[in-house]
């Protein structure tokens, strides 16, 4: 038999690890969460990050005030301005970054000046026409052009052709926009682009070839339903192109009435104004002021969307809504009370779902706001003197998740916490009162029985019998001994291993006696396993490994690595087996493998991985398994780390 081992530091050695961690804590479901903070002793630039993503190469980009800065984990490469040869990053003070399809960074900056960074070359790139034209805003079109656009120097598209980046201006004076003083950019379910201004509104075909369809109205935002772009003005007009541009309502808006966010639910366009709420259906093309959606009135309504696509309403009162994307369901949330949101200028929030569903929310003034929409339960984060929270200030300027599943989250003038989830959707609880200080709380076995039951024994010698909800059945703080494992046999009946006390089957207790050859072999039963020949093997601390035979209505017990030759292999603390059916025995001399019905036959007939043969790093073995891909993980005291490929 061969072991292929996988190990970071050594060669031809077995080199194992594996983390056990029971919490035991009381039953909820809160999040348990540990932070390194970066900072500029770490080699940050700026204590302000403004900005962060994560490119396609895993590396994380964040936007100071003092400069655009890489981070690989471990150091930071950061690029400011200079002047001579070569293309700089056109500002220090970064607002946003963005890679678009063909692996290009655009950065923009505080003076309204982007900036292209090639992650293939590592080089900024020069793109002709944006020298002297300010732009802060930026699309990324379904064919890979990138559009660029903001206040009254016109819209910008850059298009591609091999590593050569073109650009072609949209501006009034050559007659391809109503205005230069571009409010908004969109793209239709067609391909067509649209380009919205404070005078009138221009349509681009994939081409290229604009098209003004309106030179009067200022457009505000745009939405597609169907095969169908509509289009609202500041003023409250609902216009939309169907074989030509066509008005379709004009929203009843009292005098200085205007529009300030949108969001779509299913066939309905949710469109907030400086007084309240407006639906408008996409079927019949109508609209009515709406106040049941949220249950009250909203003013001054804001909007964004989140990194999957929901929509978060805000309007200064600390409030936020949430409106999911998939079923319209709306909950709010009051995460600035009113008395911080009068020293606070202007909301700033930031909101990401990670991976499993949970929301993240950044605020600037409050900390952060963890929400569970499957248990509707919030936590809230907040700076403190507690070493344990994740933050040093209730400012935030950014939030975002990498893909291994951390969280990112920038503090005004403190630089970032990286947040690791330690455990996610899990229950976590108390055996006896939370504040014992005794054994009383610390885990010495967990088992499953045949009906899904949890079984869970304490080091101080309780029993507790959990169901599958994880509620509470049975409990017994006064057991005899600690209990070290229980296994059933294929009859359902239970065999329970203690410390010191011996193995109970049933209402049977067996112990060991010296004069008996066939009894147990040692009291400190620390692990039992049935086969898949419904076999019931016992592994005991100080006895080596016993196999039970049924002997009439009892049982006796056959003996494998009982030599006094060798005392350290007899004491057995994990036995697994693996998918080809081989045995794998943890002992305090390394790991024993072998074909159970070899060993029966010939008790020599096994093999020995430990120290000795250089084999192990170290002999005490504590715990092994085996995972969906044949792999074979083990725990011993200490050393390095490896994954077990067998052959």
């Amino acid at each position: 038999m061969t072991l292929m081992l996988a190990s970071n530091n050594m060669k031809n050695r077995l080199v194992i690890f594996i983390f056990l961690i029971i919490s035991v804590l009381p039953i909820r479901a809160d999040l348990v969460v540990q932070s390194t903070k970066i900072t500029t002793k770490d080699g940050l630039p700026s204590s302000s990050v403004l900005y962060m993503m994560q490119d396609s190469n895993g590396f994380i980009w964040m936007g100071t005030l003092n400069g655009l800065t890489r981070y690989d984990g471990i150091s930071f490469t950061t690029y400011h301005p200079h002047k001579g040869k070569g293309v700089s990053i056109a500002d220090r003070r970064i607002y946003d970054i963005n890679e678009d399809c063909h692996n290009y960074l655009w950065i923009s900056t505080k003076s309204d000046l982007f900036s292209c960074f090639n992650l293939r070359t590592g080089q900024f790139v020069k793109i002709a026409g944006l020298d002297n034209n300010h732009y802060g805003r930026y699309f990324h079109a379904k064919d890979g052009s990138v559009w660029l656009w903001r206040g009254n120097y016109g819209v910008c598209r850059i298009s591609y052709n091999k590593d050569n980046l073109t650009s072609v201006m949209y501006k009034k004076n050559n007659g391809r926009l109503p205005s230069n003083n571009s409010t908004f950019i969109g793209q239709g379910c067609d391909g067509v682009i649209w380009l919205g201004t404070d005078k009138g509104l221009a349509r681009v075909t994939p081409n290229g070839l604009s098209t003004i369809v309106n030179s009067t109205d200022n457009f505000s935002n745009m939405a597609n339903f169907g095969s169908v772009s509509y289009f609202a003005t500041v003023s409250g007009k609902v216009f939309f192109y169907s074989y030509g541009f066509k008005q379709s309502v004009a929203l009843p808006f009292m005098p200085g009435e205007r529009l300030t966010g949108q969001f779509v639910v299913g066939s309905d366009w949710y469109l907030m104004t400086t007084r309240g709420v407006f639906r408008f259906d996409f079927i019949t093309r109508q609209a009515v002021p709406d106040k049941q959606f949220f249950g009250r009135n909203i003013a001054d309504g804001q909007t964004q969307t989140d990194n999957k696509g929901n929509a978060w309403i805000y309007n200064h009162t600390g409030n936020l809504w949430l409106v999911d994307r998939l079923t319209g369901k709306m909950q709010m949330f009051n995460v600035i009370p009113p008395k911080r949101m009068e020293y606070i200028d202007f909301e700033r929030y930031h909101i990401v779902q990670d991976r499993n569903g949970y929301f993240w929310i950044s605020t600037y003034g409050n900390g952060l706001f963890v929400y569970n929409p499957f248990t509707k339960q919030i936590q809230h984060y907040v700076a403190g003197t507690d070493n344990n929270t994740p933050l040093g200030s209730d400012f935030l300027q950014y939030v975002m998740e990498d893909r291994s599943g951390d969280i990112w989250v920038s503090q005004e003038f403190l630089g970032v916490s990286r947040i690791t989830v330690l455990d996610q959707n899990n229950l976590r609880l108390f055996l006896t009162s939370p504040s014992a200080f005794d054994r009383s709380n610390t885990i010495r076995m967990i088992s499953t029985s045949i009906n899904g039951d949890v079984w869970v024994a304490s080091r101080l010698g309780g029993l507790f019998v959990y169901d599958k909800q994880m509620h509470l059945k049975s409990k017994n703080v006064n057991e005899r001994a600690n209990i070290y494992a229980m296994k059933e046999d294929a009859n359902g009946v239970k065999w329970i291993g203690t410390r010191g006390d011996g193995l109970q089957i049933g209402n049977d207790r067996y112990t060991n006696s010296t004069s008996d050859p066939t009894s147990i072999s040692n009291n400190n039963i620390f692990c039992i396993m049935r086969d898949n020949k419904n076999r019931m093997w016992i592994g005991t601390y100080g006895g080596g490994l016993a196999l039970a035979e049924k002997h009439g209505d009892k049982y006796i017990f056959r003996r494998f690595f009982s030599s006094d030759t060798n005392t350290s292999e007899q004491n057995v603390r994990v036995l697994m087996q693996d998918n080809n059916g081989m045995f794998w025995m943890g002992t305090s001399y390394g790991i024993y493998v072998f074909n159970p019905d070899r060993l029966i036959r010939n008790p020599k007939a096994y093999y020995c991985y430990n120290i000795a043969n250089n084999s192990l790093s170290s002999d005490e073995i504590r715990c092994i398994t085996q995972d969906h891909s044949g792999r074979i993980w083990i725990g011993n005291s200490g050393t390095d780390s490896a994954v077990v490929a067998v052959r």
